[in-house]
């Protein structure tokens, strides 16, 4: 029986992403080589919309009532 292999093509160069990055990071669409040369964008944080995120600090416990 084959073994089936868990491939996909880089979005940007397509050559094949290894098995190995895939097995860490499944939902990567680029190879090593081109996240090299293409990190991700940074997240502006200043922009993001708190309002409705949880009062959780950083013990893991919300706020005394």
């Amino acid at each position: 029986m084959k073994k089936k292999t868990n491939t996909r093509a880089c979005r940007i160069c397509g050559k094949a992403i290894s098995p190995a990055r895939l097995e860490v990071l499944p939902d990567t669409t680029l190879c090593v080589d081109c996240a090299r040369v293409y990190p991700p964008a940074p997240i502006d944080v200043a922009a993001l919309d708190l309002s409705q995120a949880s009062p959780i600090t950083r013990n893991g416990f919300g706020p005394k009532d």
